[in-house]
């Protein structure tokens, strides 16, 4: 039976490119984002602990995204720039729908 690190040792010869980029993605380039992960979590808040333990038990959880997400979330500016992507390409939005609609 093959253990793992023998399978890494196969693989790293059999494609030692895509085992480089994978390695270099996974501990160079990805190493700032994956230590701010590692050491930077922030504990839920009461409410957050309340609706995961919710979330486990019902399955289910009904709240808004600024209960969730807190003030200072970014989900207003997204919600502000679909609103805009939205307004500026309404026609054709409008058309696609129609198109949609004709074939239903």
């Amino acid at each position: 039976m093959a253990t793992l690190g023998h399978r890494r040792l196969v693989r790293s010869c059999r494609y030692p490119r895509l085992t480089w980029r994978y390695a270099r993605w996974r501990y160079i380039d990805n190493l700032s984002p994956l230590l701010a992960y590692r050491f930077g979590r922030c504990l839920h808040s009461n409410r957050r602990s309340h609706e995961l333990v919710k979330l486990n038990q019902d399955g289910v959880v009904i709240t808004s995204a600024q209960a969730l997400l807190g003030s200072d979330s970014y989900f207003e500016e997204l919600t502000s720039a679909v609103g805009k992507l939205e307004r500026n390409h309404a026609d054709a939005i409008a058309s696609a729908r129609a198109a949609f609609n004709a074939l239903a």
